[in-house]
């Protein structure tokens, strides 16, 4: 891979990571969703972002993030990213609050 591809796919990494981890805070105080390996309450106590701005708030900027990243796999070239989108689009769908 070019320099300009591993610039692009390491911000797709760290985009899609911090989507992760602010939807992982979203799930940990979310009622009625599906058990994700992690018992719920585990950042009881942390100043994690949903506690700071709310769940709402919390999903659209994690939604930016994965439009971040999927910005960042559009600008690559010479590469196959259908791997990496379908990556993006499982977390989501498995990281998706129930009741927002």
């Amino acid at each position: 891979a070019s320099g300009k591809q591993l610039l692009h796919l390491g911000n797709y990494g760290e985009y899609i990571g911090t989507s992760y981890q602010i939807r992982d805070c979203i799930y940990d105080v979310s009622p009625g969703n599906a058990f994700l390996g992690k018992p719920k309450g585990q950042d009881e106590g942390k100043n994690t972002l949903v506690r700071l701005i709310g769940e709402k708030q919390a999903l659209e900027i994690a939604e930016s993030y994965d439009s971040m990243a999927l910005d960042e796999l559009k600008k690559i070239r010479g590469i196959n990213t259908e791997s990496l989108e379908e990556l993006l689009e499982e977390m989501r769908e498995a990281h998706q609050p129930k009741a927002l």
